[in-house]
């Protein structure tokens, strides 16, 4: 949908989720510097970069903090 220039809004509704949603998925996907046949560089929307940065993110945020006595979180 990316590449058809479907709006990010009009994504988000067919799918039921956020715009905001959309665009942080596409600037997390997104790939620079690959060359055409014409060598100039453009940048492309990955999906698998895009999940990629998503679970190396999750990996990161798991194990990093520790509820205390009255409940509150602790690095």
């Amino acid at each position: 949908m990316v590449r058809m220039e479907t709006k990010q809004k009009e994504i988000a509704e067919r799918i039921g989720v956020s715009a905001r949603t959309i665009r942080r998925e596409i600037k997390r996907g997104m790939v620079e510097g690959l060359l055409r046949s014409d060598l100039r560089k453009y940048n492309e929307y990955s999906p698998e970069k895009a999940q990629e940065l998503y679970e190396e993110k999750q990996r990161k945020k798991q194990g990093n903090y520790r509820i205390n006595q009255k409940g509150s979180a602790l690095p």
